[in-house]
This record gives C-alpha cells, sequence and structure tokens, in this order.
C-alpha cells in the first residue's frame, strides 16, 4: 500500500510539475485528485480560464506574426471580476481541505496547498 501511495504522489507531482496551462482540461487533471470536481465550481469560470488560457496561448505560440493586442483594460476588468474571484474560491476550499485534515500554515503558496492537500487526502 506505501509504494501505490507513493507512486500517486509522484504522479500528481508530476502532474503539477509539467502543467503548462490554465483551460478546463488542465484544471480537470489538477483538482479532480484532490477530490475538487469541476461541477464545484462556477462553470462560468471555468469557460473564463478556458479563455483565458486560449488568449494566452495564442500570443505566446504567435508572437512572430502580426495581430491586434488583447485591450488591456478589458483584461484587467476579466481578471479582477472573474478570474481573480474564482482563484479565490478554488484557494478557500483547497484551504479548508489542508484544515480538515491537519493544521496549515498561513504561508503557504496555492501550489503548496494543492500539493499539500493532495499529499493529505492520499496518505491518510
Amino acid at each position: 500500500m506505501e509504494d501505490r501511495i507513493t507512486s500517486s504522489i509522484q504522479q500528481y507531482t508530476h502532474v503539477v510539475d509539467s502543467n503548462h496551462g490554465i483551460k478546463e482540461k488542465y484544471l480537470k487533471k489538477l483538482l479532480v485528485p484532490l477530490s475538487i470536481r469541476l461541477t464545484d465550481l462556477d462553470p462560468n469560470w471555468i469557460i473564463e480560464m478556458s479563455n483565458f488560457g486560449g488568449l494566452r496561448g495564442q500570443i505566446v505560440h504567435m508572437s512572430g506574426k502580426t495581430r491586434t493586442p488583447p485591450d488591456p483594460a478589458a483584461t484587467r476588468h476579466l481578471i479582477r471580476t472573474m478570474l481573480l474571484p474564482g482563484l479565490n474560491d478554488l484557494d478557500k476550499r483547497l484551504t479548508a481541505l489542508v484544515t480538515s485534515i491537519g493544521p496549515l500554515t498561513t504561508r503557504m503558496t496555492l501550489r503548496e496547498r494543492v500539493r499539500g492537500a493532495f499529499r493529505l487526502l492520499w496518505c491518510e
């Protein structure tokens, strides 16, 4: 059993470390092993995260081509009104998960909370 747990942690750590996106398919890979279903989250937030991830990908992967840049004001508005509140909700869920199983260090980053939640879920 110990080997299975260790293997699961290593596989999940690889998923976290090799993650390159915020689209729905990447969120699912990151969150489902932590017992957070995408249906638990605001569907509009998931759509906006996917759209934002797609926009980011276009900018990064098509940087040598001429295209109209995104409107900075609209992007800031999207981040403030939709993306950050959804990330805060996700952070609260991860914090609740970690604190329900063990003590929480308030200085933990979101990434550390995700890893810690996975370890606690699969090791306890």
